[in-house]
């Protein structure tokens, strides 16, 4: 299930996104 390991990826790589916008990124 490789659609599904990337779903996840990309769901997980948004919540960090989230946790820690670019704005903090330096």
């Amino acid at each position: 299930e490789s659609i599904r390991d990337l779903l996840s990826r990309d769901q997980n790589k948004r919540l960090q996104l989230q946790e820690h916008p670019k704005g903090s990124n330096s």
